[in-house]
């Protein structure tokens, strides 16, 4: 069954049009015609079967049909990681997609290679948000996670606020594996953690002073195994063992 993206304010309505580049996709690229069976996604945690009602190249109208149940997703894991380059990051941002993360916070560190012109922005969260959406489709996560604009450390961490557990990944140091921090936290909350915070630094690791800021926001020293993993699989790596741990969806 093909899905398509609509936005929540959509999700509630019992005809709907597919926005312009869906409706496209439906009409020319699939060649949908009425009566095809579809599943929605409204990217905040809606999930609805629908029918082809008709079929335009620029606008396709589908009738919707069962709504499946909102799920909250427990923990929210938000994904701070190092910009990288190119297709590093769309992997990075199409995976994590994948592993449910609910934030993606792309982070300009003293290190990161590439470097966004404030002014491209918002162009730039528009292309990686089309990444999540094809993701979100492909995968049939009815969740999207929020990307916000290319920030330093401490201005990113300022934006999110403080997570229930915090966890970033250190080359050198103290570290322990994140299950090996899991008792501390699950002791000091006296619950499961509904927030979980995961940093990754560039290609040459967070300088001093960036990971100074993470400590003082209470980000704890994380190691993901003896090999030195590349950022963008430590970003999938830190994540799936997140949603492993503390049954992030």
């Amino acid at each position: 069954m093909h899905r398509f993206q609509i936005s929540p304010a959509l999700a509630k309505d019992e005809l709907v049009v597919l926005p312009e580049d869906e409706s496209r996709h439906a009409a020319t690229v699939l060649r949908l015609e009425p009566g095809d069976r579809v599943e929605l996604l409204d990217g905040a945690g809606g999930r609805m079967e629908a029918t082809v009602e008709t079929v335009g190249r620029r606008e396709v109208v589908v009738r919707v049909g069962r709504r499946h149940p909102a799920v909250a997703r427990r923990p929210e894991v938000w994904l701070l990681a190092a910009l990288l380059k190119g297709k590093a990051w769309d992997a990075t941002v199409q995976k994590a997609t994948e592993l449910g993360a609910a934030v993606i916070a792309p982070m300009q560190c003293e290190r990161c290679v590439v470097r966004v012109d404030p002014a491209e922005g918002d162009a730039k969260v528009e292309a990686w948000r089309r990444t999540a959406i094809e993701a979100a489709k492909q995968c049939g996560t009815p969740w999207l996670p929020r990307v916000l604009r290319p920030a330093p450390v401490a201005a990113v961490l300022s934006a999110l606020g403080k997570p229930d557990a915090a966890f970033v990944a250190a080359l050198s140091g103290e570290t322990r594996p994140i299950r090996g921090w899991a008792p501390d936290i699950r002791s000091g909350l006296g619950r499961e953690p509904a927030t979980i915070a995961v940093a990754i630094g560039p290609e040459g690791d967070f300088v001093p002073a960036e990971l100074e800021a993470l400590g003082a926001a209470g980000f704890r020293a994380i190691t993901l195994g003896p090999l030195v993993l590349r950022a963008d699989t430590a970003a999938i790596a830190s994540l799936a063992v997140v949603q492993h741990e503390f049954g992030a969806s």
